[in-house]
């Protein structure tokens, strides 16, 4: 159904994901809001510009991968993509169970350069290639449509930036140790769903 295909799986998995990405990233993230005196609707354009610079960069890698999909169906290219998903969901759960450690965060080396700039800083957030990103861009690829592509990513990051609305309030519940247990359990849960998913179809 396509319902389930742009509107269900990609709010599961920005609920999910939502908290994982928000763990990685505020640390870098809460200076931006704290370094500076703001009056709350200054602070609240900061994150629009920032939330929109995210959209953007969502609908942009949507749109590709989406077009991507419709041009290059070949069976073998889908099947390694498929274990391309399968691999990076495996990467999710080995951090989950704290085998690993995640290394693959852009926060920290976009952060520096844009933070004068929030549009600018939510588009390089919007494509940065961590692993619940890349399981996105698999499942859509498959999916062979710009159309799906655009409407998943939406869905992706309407879901995901319910967890950036601390921010407003500077954000200290990326301090908590409670809060990373959670982005954790989230990477786990999400990491077991898209490998299920990847086995369902090879």
């Amino acid at each position: 159904m396509v319902w389930r295909e742009v509107i269900v799986e990609p709010l599961l998995a920005g609920l999910a994901t939502g908290i994982f990405c928000c763990g990685t990233c505020f640390p870098f993230l809460l200076p931006i809001f704290a370094a500076e005196q703001r009056t709350a609707r200054q602070t609240v354009k900061v994150w629009l510009q920032l939330m929109g610079g995210r959209l953007t960069g969502y609908l942009l890698m949507g749109a590709l991968v989406g077009l991507l999909g419709e041009q290059l169906r070949a069976a073998w290219l889908e099947r390694v993509m498929t274990a391309g998903m399968m691999l990076m969901a495996l990467v999710l759960i080995f951090y989950a169970l704290g085998f690993r450690r995640p290394r693959w965060s852009f926060c920290a080396a976009g952060t520096g350069r844009a933070a004068s700039a929030p549009i600018l800083l939510g588009l390089l957030l919007g494509l940065q290639a961590c692993p619940p990103f890349l399981l996105s861009m698999a499942y859509v690829f498959m999916l062979h449509s710009v159309a799906k592509g655009l409407v998943y990513f939406a869905v992706f990051f309407g879901a995901t930036s319910l967890y950036f609305l601390p921010l407003i309030g500077v954000g200290w519940l990326g301090q908590l140790a409670e809060f990373r247990w959670a982005a954790r359990l989230s990477a786990l849960g999400v990491g077991i769903l898209f490998f299920v998913y990847g086995m369902l179809k090879l």
